[in-house]
């Protein structure tokens, strides 16, 4: 790919990310709690968060003492609603403590097609999914693990492993690999527990590719690109 047609496609992915772009609204900081680090302490009734106990006696010594006195109303009703949770919270442990008769623990029977009806909805490992991906488009291992650019031991990890979860990075850099469409690559990281995010610049060029370019790319194309945005590259060969 030469110059021109980077400055091309880069602009193409600049108009997509325009368009489908979702920046995350900022959460509003959390407030430092005012809960003094002596509250187990015997101090004579609810002081200031800027109040410290005298080990020798059960007065309280202010410091910055004007603010304090300010934000006394403020810790009061903080305490108040503190230790009415503590009591509600009390009280929901005591109804969850009571007993419970033979009857009353006794599980409902189940269906006689129990087993069969759980086996027809599981659905199959991501490394399953692999392999039939892979069969159906009639091609070898070796190819997809170097087109994804990912390590040989990897490679083998996923698809003899059931339980092995990859990063969604090498999900994607498999599906890349594959040329799966957008349908198939959702399900392909559903599989794996993952999910394209608007809110993720990189999952949004990713999807650029493999939406709008009718299979015109590669892994160091897709690579390149992610990289000219400042994005984490996908696959990585050990």
């Amino acid at each position: 790919m030469d110059t021109t047609e980077k400055i091309s496609l880069y602009k193409n992915i600049c108009g997509y990310l325009a368009r489908h772009y979702e920046v995350l609204p900022e959460e509003p900081p959390m407030e430092r709690s005012i809960i003094p680090e002596n509250i187990g302490e015997e101090c004579n009734g609810i002081v200031a968060p800027h109040t410290q106990c005298k080990s020798g006696n059960k007065k309280a010594r202010t410091v910055g003492h004007s603010r304090a006195k300010q934000r006394i109303p403020r810790d009061i009703e903080f305490f108040r609603k503190f230790f009415a949770e503590e009591d509600k919270k009390s009280a929901s442990a005591k109804t969850l403590d009571r007993s419970y008769s033979d009857e009353e623990c006794v599980a409902p029977p189940l269906p006689s097609n129990f087993s069969e009806s759980v086996i027809d909805r599981l659905e199959d490992s991501f490394g399953t999914l692999l392999v039939k991906a892979i069969s159906k488009r009639g091609l070898n291992n070796a190819d997809v693990y170097k087109d994804a650019n990912i390590d040989r031991r990897l490679f083998s990890k996923i698809i003899s492993n059931e339980g092995y979860s990859p990063t969604k990075g090498t999900v994607l850099a498999l599906a890349i690999a594959l040329k799966l469409d957008l349908d198939e690559t959702t399900s392909f990281l559903k599989s794996a527990g993952y999910a394209l995010s608007h809110s993720s610049k990189a999952d949004i060029i990713v999807e650029y590719f493999i939406s709008e370019t009718n299979g015109n790319y590669n892994i160091d194309i897709v690579n390149d690109a992610l990289k000219h945005f400042s994005q984490p590259t996908l696959g990585s060969r050990l």
